[in-house]
């Protein structure tokens, strides 16, 4: 007994399946085989001609390319059925190359909204960067200082009016010495007194600000091509210039030996709350990249070496000192010196 072959069902058609072709014509049916042999009529009352089929022709395809691949005479494979070439493009239509023109605008426009939202972030972040960089450079001026007052017994920098400002290192030649009677010129001339303890060559780029431009070789020079630059960025608070009694109440010094009298060093010991009292702070700010506000806070290194990022308007109010009269300052002249507070 013959096993059964796979069939389709369909009234006047031709069907492709992967045994080969399959003709139909009305209630005939043919299986699905690809060789002559027992092709056709393997079941009974099935002829082994193949009756003549109805085709129906693809839209698109030429009659006679159509008649030769779909030859129902023979029973072989049908193995391709290609159109004879490629259909045609509608009247009016063409492939796409390129964006139109609204589509290129609405391109445009999203971009330009998605910059605008993230150049703000992208700022805070670069001021966020910046700031915890400063933080680090307080926090290695504060070993700096610790470093120098244990090579100097315990004394606070210090220098006298009457003595030189060593402003580039003096192990290199053409170096550069620079003299004031401004007491308070330590300010920010405090690196000419740590040659010693910290080498500038080494130490003298983490003294200025991110932002800060400066010659990678010499940063010292700043913008000065014969003379001395020396600005640092950080500052040194003038309370540890003089003595406690200069920022205490009480007259202003009427001669050069009261003045003397007050611009004494300062020990660590005199020094009345480490914790609370500014030792340096951030002088310009510069990693903002802009002026500062009221709101822009400042790194301020206090005297137990601990480092925040404090508001100014959050500062002790600066009091009058009895030594040069100029306008008080918050963290240069607190109330009673190094004996006060800076923050409460």
């Amino acid at each position: 007994m013959k096993h059964a072959l796979p069939v389709t069902l369909q009234r006047n058609a031709t069907t492709v399946s992967p045994n080969g072709p399959v003709v139909f014509g009305s209630d005939r049916v043919a299986p699905l085989r690809g060789s002559e042999e027992g092709a056709w009529g393997c079941f009974p009352g099935v002829s082994r001609t193949p009756p003549p089929a109805t085709v129906d022709q693809p839209f698109g395809l030429k009659t006679k390319a159509f008649q030769e691949r779909t030859n129902l005479g023979s029973p072989q494979r049908l193995v391709d059925l290609q159109p004879a070439e490629e259909l045609p493009l509608p009247l009016g239509h063409h492939p796409r190359l390129a964006f139109t023109l609204i589509e290129l605008l609405v391109t445009i426009g999203v971009i330009a909204v998605l910059v605008a939202i993230s150049l703000p972030a992208l700022r805070g972040a670069r001021a966020s960067a910046g700031s915890a960089a400063m933080l680090s450079n307080l926090r290695g001026i504060g070993v700096s200082f610790e470093a120098y007052t244990q090579a100097y017994d315990g004394t606070y920098p210090f220098h006298n009016r009457e003595d030189w400002y060593q402003m580039s290192p003096p192990d290199e030649g053409g170096g550069a010495i620079l003299r004031t009677e401004d007491p308070w010129a330590m300010q920010v001339y405090w690196p000419s007194v740590f040659h010693k303890v910290a080498p500038w060559r080494e130490h003298y780029r983490t003294w200025l600000n991110p932002g800060r431009e400066a010659n990678e070789e010499t940063p010292w020079l700043g913008d000065f091509t014969q003379g001395v630059s020396g600005l640092v960025s950080y500052a040194y608070s003038c309370s540890f210039m003089a003595r406690p009694e200069a920022w205490a109440s009480g007259a202003a010094a009427s001669g050069d030996d009261e003045i003397e009298a007050f611009l004494k060093p300062v020990r660590t010991h005199e020094v009345g709350h480490p914790s609370q009292k500014a030792l340096c702070f951030d002088m310009d700010r510069a990693y903002l990249r802009r002026s500062p506000t009221v709101n822009d806070p400042r790194g301020v290194l206090m005297a137990d070496g601990s480092v925040s990022a404090r508001l100014d308007a959050n500062a002790t109010p600066p009091v009058q000192n009895r030594v040069y009269d100029r306008p008080p300052e918050r963290y240069h002249d607190t109330p009673l010196g190094v004996r006060g507070r800076d923050i409460r």
